[in-house]
């Protein structure tokens, strides 16, 4: 009976050494925040299908949670849609050496750079030549143990991963207005 007491600090050790916190993407500028409010494209974006399916369903809904758009959804599933996005380059995924912070229950922390985004193109259903090439990327950390409990606290940071927060969003909302010019072009036809 003794060793039940034990259970909860045991509980407590083993998911705290598989606690990580995430560098969250960079917060909005009162500009960005102006800019994102009075920015909206009367236009219909079909994601087209990338090799790995998931890099294109990641920009089929943080595309749709810009909220810039009339209406996101895959090119295969959409009659005729104006702009075709094509993801150009699949940000890799952090690969974390797990090894060190499981055999010492999080004691070791696993530190891994990472980098988050969405590098993809837009370009005209019915013209390819001309394309707007959006670049939304930054860079931050991975950390994985007993040093993510506090790291995660920090308000640049998150237990979660950074995508699943209005912040990434937000971001490549105000990447894509500041070509605002060059994609209303392409729903108008005049590139």
């Amino acid at each position: 009976m003794r060793h039940l007491a034990l259970l909860p600090s045991l509980l407590s050790v083993l998911l705290s050494s598989g606690c990580a916190s995430y560098t969250m993407a960079p917060s909005w500028t009162e500009s960005d925040r102006v800019l994102v409010e009075a920015t909206h494209f009367k236009a219909s974006v079909g994601v087209a299908d990338h090799e790995n399916i998931w890099y294109s369903l990641g920009l089929l809904e943080t595309l749709r949670a810009t909220g810039l758009f009339d209406r996101v959804g895959l090119l295969k599933d959409m009659d005729a849609p104006d702009l075709i996005a094509r993801v150009r380059e699949p940000l890799e995924p952090v690969s974390m050496p797990t090894l060190l912070p499981n055999l010492t229950l999080g004691v070791i922390p696993g530190i891994a750079s990472a980098e988050w985004g969405e590098v993809f193109s837009l370009h005209s259903a019915t013209e390819e030549t001309s394309t707007v090439d959006v670049d939304f990327r930054y860079e931050g950390s991975v950390h994985v143990g007993w040093m993510a409990m506090f790291t995660g606290m920090v308000p640049s940071r998150s237990y979660m991963p950074p995508t699943w927060y209005r912040r990434y969003s937000r971001g490549l909302a105000a990447v894509l207005c500041r070509n605002a010019a060059e994609i209303h072009a392409l729903i108008d036809g005049k590139p």
